[in-house]
């Protein structure tokens, strides 16, 4: 499920809709909220803030954005674009995800 949220984020090109998101997926939006933090921990996203962030720049409401009103953006960092690089190469791969050990158990 992490690497698809990775995929989903990386392949998004823009903001992500959290709620759109957790229907595709299946999952409920607090889930994916916890999910999303511990990509955040692993620092494959990294929360974006309104004042001149690129995710924004594009936006239609960004100058009335508030993220008093609870609007939260993430982006991908470059450690979660060299994850998936590593998830895209074969199974048995040295270079693929599955092959490493984290501390935490999620390989991939």
């Amino acid at each position: 499920m992490l690497s698809r949220i990775l995929h989903e984020f990386g392949n998004a090109g823009g903001p992500v809709d959290l709620d759109e998101l957790s229907r595709r997926l299946g999952v409920q939006r607090s889930a994916l909220e916890g999910m999303i933090e511990f990509l955040v921990r692993k620092r494959y996203l990294r929360e974006v803030r309104n004042e001149g962030a690129p995710v924004c720049a594009g936006c239609s409401i960004r100058s009335t954005c508030d993220p008093v009103l609870g609007v939260r953006f993430w982006e991908m960092t470059e450690d979660g674009r060299h994850r998936l690089v590593r998830l895209a190469q074969p199974p048995g791969n040295p270079g693929h995800a599955d092959c490493e050990k984290t501390p935490d158990g999620w390989s991939g």
